[in-house]
């Protein structure tokens, strides 16, 4: 897998299993190497997004001592893992965040709780 595609390999871990793992591994191709990452997860979250409050399950990228990055995926329960967010922080203060806005699943409009 790349970069990117990692995302979409946690959610259809997450759909084909009939129970949810603490923790997902998957190697990604990273220049000329293969780097394994780790992903735990750290529990059910509702979360306000601009399509309205979502029952998400949380993930957070396991790293080394070292790495001061934080890197930290909400994925929406009712919408069948669907990615809903993604935050990267480090120590310097840098904030990556990404959001979904929009989206339609299987010809359905996604639409928060509320």
């Amino acid at each position: 897998m790349d970069q990117l595609s990692y995302q979409v390999a946690i959610r259809q871990a997450l759909i084909d299993n009939n129970e949810i793992e603490s923790t997902f591994s998957f190697g990604i191709v990273d220049g000329d190497a293969i780097e394994m990452q780790e992903y735990r997860l750290v529990g059910e979250e509702i979360i306000s997004t601009p399509l309205g409050e979502l029952n998400t399950l949380k993930l957070e990228r396991v790293r080394e001592a070292s790495d001061e990055r934080v890197t930290e995926i909400w994925l929406a329960l009712e919408w069948d893992f669907l990615l809903t967010r993604i935050e990267q922080f480090n120590s310097s203060g840098l904030r990556i965040s990404l959001e979904l806005k929009s989206a339609v699943l299987d010809g359905t409009t996604v639409r928060g709780n509320n």
